[in-house]
């Protein structure tokens, strides 16, 4: 049977997938691409497989696949606070000056540490793909949820998945590309605090 997604359910939308609470299990999402020419769904798959084996609690876990009236769906954990909301990207805390931009740049080293220890392939480096999950006591932990695994089903891809050289490799050039995002952000945050417009959750 088919699990229907519609509008109430949407949760985010990217370049090639949209992203709905499953109507079923609130604590899942599920990943429907809407961009026929790159299929994310299936880099993602493989790339949990091949991890399979691998604690990676750096990264949204995997639930399986489920058929929708959208197509086949990833389904995986929707990252969440302990008060059970959904957690903001490290780009929102930025931006909210609830986070410094040094502050930034440590969770992203931590988040390196960990991707090049498991030789885990990077390929995006958008900072709002890592979410960061708040604890009772405040403490924030950053958690993956896209951008990762091969870019596309191409030989050179799969291969930089495979070989742990090559992954880190990609992935230290990817973490930089954050590093820089997140420097860029610098101007934007000073402007806020300067006018007076800073956002809250």
């Amino acid at each position: 049977m088919n699990v229907t997604l519609s509008d109430p359910l949407y949760l985010a939308k990217g370049s090639c997938r949209t992203v709905f609470k499953h109507p079923s299990h609130n604590d899942l999402c599920i990943k429907v691409n809407h961009n026929p020419r790159k299929d994310r769904n299936i880099t993602e798959i493989v790339f949990y497989h091949f991890h399979r084996r691998h604690a990676l609690d750096f990264i949204a876990q995997y639930k399986g696949t489920v058929a929708t009236n959208m197509g086949k769906g990833v389904v995986t954990e929707i990252v969440k606070d302990h008060d059970g909301k959904v957690s903001k990207s490290l780009e929102e805390y930025i931006e909210a000056n609830l986070l410094s931009i040094e502050q930034g740049f440590a969770y992203i080293k931590a988040l390196q540490e960990k991707v090049l220890k498991c030789g885990v392939l990077l390929h995006d480096d958008g900072i709002q793909n890592i979410l960061m999950r708040k604890a009772t006591d405040g403490r924030l932990t950053p958690v993956l949820v896209d951008g990762f695994g091969p870019r596309d089903m191409s030989f050179k891809s799969l291969s930089r998945m495979v070989l742990s050289p090559l992954a880190r490799k990609k992935s230290k050039q990817v973490i930089q590309g954050m590093l820089r995002r997140t420097e860029k952000m610098r101007a934007g945050v000073l402007e806020s605090i300067q006018t007076g417009q800073i956002p809250t959750f």
